[in-house]
């Protein structure tokens, strides 16, 4: 797909916006160029006023083509910038990678055409909670096909799904990965899974990472695991 009307420059800045519906939203962090290394922790608030860790700062590391941010819905803002960024010839597979399916249908009032310009793009994105993305994504006809890896729904064939992870990655022109952390909260990782999901990070043309506050345990060790996933990458 040809570059479009806006891309990775309208990027900058983006980040967290409280909405009528959310249970959780990042306000301070915003957007920024770097390198997955510049990830850092700073503090939000959760539903009921409890604190947890959140990202210091969004990261778009553009030399890898890497998105991270917090709420998850979050990652749909990065995938249609890099679709207007031109990273696509053909439409995208979506793998992805989540302790949850993240299936749940957008509000009424979201816009089912694609935004073509980057203001209601955020609107958009911010009127979706965290499991209503990917339906969201499929309105805009962003992508071919989505297969879920690492639900919690298959909880018993964590092999099966990565046997079709990688079999999308191979048979698939072009890849979206994204990638919920909480799918650490999986007692049956076996130890080559960083190694696997960095083989795929390798593989695709765009790659984005949620840090998913309340649903994962620390969130420095899940940046940690971020910066490994992304330097092993590098290495492949």
């Amino acid at each position: 797909m040809s570059k479009g009307i806006y891309g990775y420059d309208s990027l900058q800045g983006y980040g967290g916006k409280s909405n009528d519906r959310g249970v959780f939203r990042n306000r301070s962090s915003s957007t920024i160029n770097g390198s997955v290394d510049d990830l850092g922790v700073s503090t939000g608030v959760l539903e009921y006023d409890s604190e947890t860790g959140v990202l210091e700062n969004y990261i778009l590391d553009k030399s890898r083509d890497v998105f991270v941010v917090d709420d998850h819905n979050h990652a749909l803002a990065g995938w249609t910038a890099a679709l207007y960024e031109g990273l696509f010839d053909s439409k995208p597979t979506l793998i992805h990678v989540d302790y949850h399916e993240d299936s749940a249908n957008p509000p009424e009032d979201f816009n089912t055409s694609l935004p073509t310009d980057f203001q209601t793009l955020e609107e958009q994105v911010h009127l979706l909670e965290i499991d209503e993305f990917i339906e969201a994504g499929k309105t805009w006809d962003l992508y071919d096909e989505v297969v879920n890896i690492g639900v919690q729904a298959h909880y018993s064939d964590l092999g099966q799904g990565l046997y079709r992870m990688e079999k999308a990655l191979q048979d698939s022109d072009e890849v979206i990965l994204d990638v919920d952390m909480d799918v650490y909260n999986r007692n049956d990782l076996t130890d080559d899974f960083d190694l696997r999901l960095a083989d795929a990070v390798s593989k695709s043309e765009f790659t984005s990472f949620a840090t998913s506050p309340g649903y994962v345990q620390d969130q420095e060790e899940i940046i940690e695991k971020i910066k490994g996933i992304v330097a092993a990458a590098d290495r492949l």
